[in-house]
């Protein structure tokens, strides 16, 4: 045997540190020098599974003489450690081998070794097949060439953190790269000989004890490692030749090819490679952007393996950002986000993005096959049957459309067909092993054969490919209804447990093990917390964020570092409108997981909604400590100052995001809402097509390039606009109602709004609500036609109906006390004002409302009370210091009435009416040169306004100057014959002419 190709071990120590790979001579030099004493961890080196070093029969012998030797016992003797035998009917607990991309650490400290050391020059046995840009021309080589192939040169990605797994499974030969040696031999110092006789015995029973561990894995947790999904380095390395290149790429597609974990990790390693050697120039027939793009397919199949963490979420942005940058308006770019979207839990974003694809490029299989997942998981077999075809016919040789069909059949009983395509799928790839126990499920449940099932089932879960949790559920499912036919009620029972544990939404293991263990024994489960996670995401794709976030909260209560389950409990307590719960479990996510970027900016983007902008800002600053130049966080940023009206700082922080990652929907989207703040309607048009452009199916693009129009060419050219998207949907009686088709209607009505067109706007708002009777938004501006229209009780109804619908929401609330308030019900104001700040007491207004109830109602020192809790919460609301005014004037504090109005003008632009004000407060406390620059300000901008005049009047009657001062008034009532005070100004002109310079307030 070649030293290149003989059989090497990994060890692990009691401190966690990994050592080798070694020999069996240099394991065994170790041995007798007193290094290991056989309870360190050990595997085959690479892709064994760990087991105790005294299970090896290599070592076994030298394990004794060394142990026996230092205690000067008689010789023990070549006695071997005989496993028990546990029937042909022990199955595996999960692959435990440190295969695919598993990080080494395994959550340490260590860092890897970057020595490398030598590979036999091994090559691919592959069929001719070309590299081609598209879908269609990437299947023309055999995936069971792939299954039966030998080891690919370069195997191993270098300078990662990560081992790979070899290019021929079960293959032992060394991968090319550093050696994997966490600590170094020679820094080890030896361990004393002089061992006492006690310690000895003490070691072998803690060795006899691991065994008996390993040996019987139905005990343990069983659970196979997980990886890290491989993100390409910007590191400086030596280029790969253009045939390199093309060899590497072709390689990787005939992986993906055989649908399997490690024809996935390898195909990963081959693309993560070739990224990070790309050269700087030359021409080639992929692209870059392709290249990222078969990278995402590969993280989407790798997510049910992977850690799901902050580092595998960040990885899967970053092939998102990079496969937009090289195909931004292309199929790969496009593709990627989708199952971004996906992975995200976006389902409805995902499909409909998928079908927009679709609609223009009906030839990308991996979007027929996700759109065939997705009616799968709506019980649609028979749709998704036809998207798996369609699929296949563009790219045959990717078994996972062969086992995706095959599925789908057995759903609607096509059981000879399914079992065709499993068996066609094993004859090319004979340990795919989903197909395997698949297949074996359809041979026992649908046609009894219980053995044969049984056999294929044991075979698939002792192979050394991996397969999902579901599956792994499934599996054992099975053998505990083969236990349960045999009437071995004590392993149908155990294996009926291993696939509750796997699967908590395996309804038929659970009630199998209440049927033979009682309802304490499926309590008594333990479950993992990805596991619960993976149902929790179930539900939330199916809407029931209910019971998604208690699975959410219990996988959180199992692994208290799962700072990802916390995140998803807090965004599903959000919408069901818990919001400070939701707080406090997304505190909860980061301090489980510090580098979860995406929980820092939904807690920023939950502040800011609460209008808690301080820690909003707190929340984003942390997060950009960790990323300093993440667009999540710079578009974080622009969401919470445009909460806050900010929109110049809005539009600084999108446009940063959008350096990053241009292509980014929501950032763009964000950008042209900050354009049209600052009424700069043509750059916010911009924006809003750019978003259009990545992504047609976007309903908030559309509605703004709608109020864009507005700002362009005037309110009915949005109209027309809205109107012919609203035309272009059609309703199928039967079939779910396009969200579109409800919110292009809701836009609509608040542009009619805009120009205070309040029955069409009723008519379409009505509309909106026929199609779904519990849109809030609907109800909130139905309500606000109503109050234009003057019509109190209307519009209080449908406040108070949107404040049932979403108890959490201030504003329905805050809006019924505004019509409690003009129709001069102070009492039921100040109680929905209060209310208000029960629900949020950051709510902006709440206090200035509260205190205007109160001074209406005659308690003026309450007003003043509340503006101040105002102004302690929202310092730069000019409404708490025009209350506070008010207040004063009512007091006749005249001084500060009129300090008052001027720090509120100082705060925001007032209008002419707030001059006067102003002005009268200064008249009144003597001011009068004050208050008759202030009338001249009024004056400038609206010199047609009557309460100048009257003010002006009053002013030239306190100085006694009486024509001026009855041209003044004179001229008020020209300019409003109607005025309700018309008698008091026609009795102060009276005063004037009879010289009385008492002119009253």
């Amino acid at each position: 045997m070649s030293h290149s190709s003989e059989k090497k071990w990994i060890v692990q120590r009691a401190g966690g540190g990994k050592v080798g790979p070694y020999t069996r001579e240099e394991v065994i030099h170790q041995i007798r020098e007193g290094v290991l004493l056989g309870d360190e961890m050990a595997a085959v080196f690479p892709g064994g599974d760990w087991a105790p070093l005294m299970l090896f029969a290599e070592f076994r012998d030298s394990l004794l003489d060394a142990l026996s030797a230092e205690i000067k016992l008689p010789q023990v003797g070549q006695q071997k450690n005989k496993k028990q035998n546990i029937n042909t009917n022990v199955v595996k607990g999960g692959d435990s081998s440190l295969s695919g991309n598993q990080r080494i650490d395994e959550g340490s400290d260590s860092s890897e070794s970057s020595d490398p050391t030598n590979s036999s020059d091994q090559h691919w046995t592959v069929t001719d097949a070309e590299v081609s840009g598209s879908y269609s021309n990437i299947d023309h080589s055999d995936p069971g060439d792939e299954a039966r192939g030998s080891t690919p040169e370069g195997a191993h990605h270098s300078n990662h953190e990560s081992l790979k797994v070899s290019a021929q499974e079960g293959d032992q030969g060394l991968l090319n790269g550093p050696i994997i040696e966490l600590t170094s031999i020679r820094s080890v110092e030896r361990k004393s000989k002089s061992f006492g006789v006690l310690p000895i015995f003490l070691i072998l029973a803690a060795i006899v004890l691991a065994a008996v561990g390993y040996l019987w894995p139905e005990e343990q947790a069983g659970h196979a490692p997980r990886v890290h999904l491989l993100n390409p380095r910007n590191v400086s390395q030596e280029e790969l030749p253009t045939d390199k290149i093309k060899e590497k790429y072709r390689k990787a597609i005939q992986s993906v090819q055989v649908d399997t974990f490690t024809g996935y990790s390898r195909a990963q390693n081959e693309l993560v490679e070739i990224l990070e050697r790309w050269p700087k120039k030359a021409t080639l027939p992929i692209g870059k952007g392709e290249v990222y793009g078969v990278l995402c397919l590969i993280h989407r199949e790798l997510w049910p393996y992977a850690y799901q963490d902050s580092q595998d979420l960040r990885t899967l942005s970053h092939t998102l950002i990079e496969a937009k940058r090289f195909d931004p308006a292309g199929i790969f770019g496009a593709t990627c986000e989708v199952l971004t979207l996906y992975l995200d839990g976006k389902l409805k974003e995902a499909t409909t993005l998928a079908d927009s694809i679709l609609a223009e490029n009906s030839r990308v299989p991996t979007l027929l096959e996700f759109r065939g997942e997705t009616y799968f998981l709506e019980n649609d077999y028979s749709s998704a049957i036809s998207y798996f075809t369609r699929a296949k016919e563009i790219w045959p040789r990717w078994q996972k459309l062969a086992v995706q069909e095959a599925k789908s059949r057995a759903k609607v009983r096509q059981y000879p067909s399914a079992i065709r395509f499993y068996e066609g799928v094993l004859h090319l790839v004979p340990k795919h092993a989903v197909a395997k126990i698949q297949l074996a499920s359809l041979e026992i449940n649908q046609f009894r054969h219980f053995e044969k099932g049984f056999a294929q089932i044991s075979e698939a879960l002792q192979s050394e490919e991996r397969v999902p949790k579901n599956i792994e559920s499934q599996a054992y499912y099975d053998l505990a209804q083969v236990y349960q036919v045999r009437n071995d009620r004590n392993n149908s029972l155990k294996y009926a447990r291993r696939a509750y544990s796997l699967n908590p939404g395996n309804g038929l293991a659970k009630n199998l093990i209440i049927k033979l263990g009682g309802e304490r024994a499926a309590a008594n489960t333990p479950f993992e917390g990805r596991e619960l996670v993976y149902l929790g995401d179930q539900y939330v794709r199916s809407g029931d964020c209910f019971s998604a976030q208690a699975q959410f909260k219990a996988a959180f209560d199992v692994d208290k570092k799962n700072g990802v389950a916390a995140m998803k409990a807090a965004k599903c307590l959000w919408k069901l409108n818990q919001s400070k719960d939701s707080i406090d479990w997304l505190k909860k996510a980061v301090a489980a997981d510090p580098e979860l970027l995406e929980a820092y900016v939904e807690m920023a983007d939950e502040y800011a909604q609460r209008f808690d902008y301080q820690s909003a800002f707190l929340a984003l600053r942390k997060a950009q400590k960790i990323s300093p130049k993440s667009y999540e966080v710079f578009r974080g940023f622009a969401t919470v100052e445009l909460y806050r009206n900010n929109f110049k700082a809005a539009a600084d922080f999108a446009q940063k995001a959008l350096a990053l990652y241009s292509s980014d929907v929501e950032t763009n989207i964000l950008m042209a809402r900050a354009q049209m703040g600052m009424q700069a309607f043509q750059e916010a048009q911009k924006f809003a097509l750019r978003a259009n452009e990545v992504d047609k199916n976007s309903l908030e693009a559309n509605i703004l390039l709608a109020k864009s129009e507005v700002g362009l060419r005037g309110i009915d050219a949005g109209i027309d606009y809205l109107r012919s998207l609203v035309n272009g949907i059609v309703l199928t009686k039967g079939k779910q109602i396009p969200r579109a088709a409800i919110e292009y209607r809701i836009a609509l009505g608040e542009i009619f709004l805009q120009d205070d067109r309040a029955v069409p706007a009723q008519e379409v708002l009505n509309q909106a609500l026929s199609l779904d009777r519990d849109n809030k938004k609907a109800y909130m501006l139905l309500g606000k036609a109503a109050q234009i229209l003057g019509l109190s009780a209307q519009a209080l109804e449908n406040y108070l109906r949107a404040a049932v619908l979403d108890p959490s929401d201030a504003e329905p609330v805050f809006r019924s006390g505004e019509v409690y308030l003009g129709v001069g019900k102070y009492s039921e104001a100040s109680s929905q004002f209060s209310r208000v700040l029960r629900i949020n007491d950051r709510y902006p207004g709440a206090h200035v409302q509260l205190g205007r109830a109160a001074m209406l109602a005659g308690d003026s020192q309450k007003a003043l009370e509340e503006a101040a809790l105002e102004r302690d919460l929202n310092p730069a609301l000019a409404e708490s210091y025009l209350l506070s005014a008010e207040a004063y004037y009512t007091l006749k504090q005249y001084s500060n009435c009129a300090a008052n109005y001027q720090i509120a003008t100082a705060k925001s632009k007032q209008n002419v009416l707030i001059y006067v004000k102003m002005a009268r407060c200064y008249r009144l406390s003597g001011a009068l040169d004050s208050a008759q620059s202030l009338l001249r300000q009024a004056q400038a901008q609206e010199s047609g306004h009557p309460e100048i005049y009257k003010e002006q009047g009053a002013i030239y009657h306190t100085k006694g100057m009486a024509n001026e001062a009855i041209a003044a008034y004179e001229t008020y009532l020209e300019l409003s014959p109607s005025a309700a005070d018309r008698r008091e100004v026609e009795a102060r002109i009276q005063r004037v002419q009879n010289g009385d310079l008492t002119v009253g307030d």
